[in-house]
């Protein structure tokens, strides 16, 4: 791999017409998307989290639901 330092022309033929205040502005957008996805990460693992609680929540009281009617009918106080 050549160093920039024996071959400087590498730097303007590769980026021959982007001034450093269009690479700064790029840094700041890309900045800004990544904040932005960040964000849409965190809501959407916050309600996933929440949707897995309320889903814990309903097994646990259809089987407590479930539990207490098996226990009625073997009681025979449900037929």
């Amino acid at each position: 791999m050549a160093s920039m330092g024996k071959h400087p022309f590498l730097l303007v033929v590769l980026l021959p017409s982007i001034s450093l205040s269009d690479l700064c502005l790029q840094s700041a957008e890309i900045d800004a998307l990544v904040r932005m996805e960040c964000e849409w990460i965190c809501v959407v693992l916050e309600q996933s989290s929440k949707w897995q609680c309320q889903a814990r929540c309903a097994v646990d009281a259809w089987g407590k639901l479930r539990g207490g009617l098996q226990e009625r009918q073997s009681r025979g106080e449900d037929k």
